[in-house]
């Protein structure tokens, strides 16, 4: 878990964006506070729908989830849907040629 979600200064910039270009906020809590942007909670997008868990910040699936990442530093030995690469893991087949 990370304190992406707890950041005073995070909060205060965030602020600031939305008096800039409101709505901008959005963009900001996908990453800052994603099982809240995952939840639909972003909306307002100043944060105060968010529940006390959502600042939590960045927590694993979210990285997971992505399409295409770069796996090379994992060892493979994950379970669906977290599956890292499709060679050498046991009960998985390999799709690469």
């Amino acid at each position: 878990m990370a304190n992406a979600g707890r950041d005073p200064l995070f909060w205060a910039t965030l602020a600031v964006a939305e008096q800039d270009f409101p709505g901008a906020g959005d963009l900001c809590i996908r990453c800052h506070s994603l099982g809240g942007w995952y939840a639909g909670r972003s909306v307002p997008t100043d944060g105060s729908a968010l529940a006390s868990g959502d600042a939590d910040g960045v927590e694993c699936h979210g990285c997971h989830r992505m399409t295409n990442p770069d796996n090379a530093e994992h060892l493979g030995v994950m379970v669906p849907p977290f599956v890292a690469n499709d060679g050498g893991s046991p009960g998985f087949p390999s799709t690469s040629s």
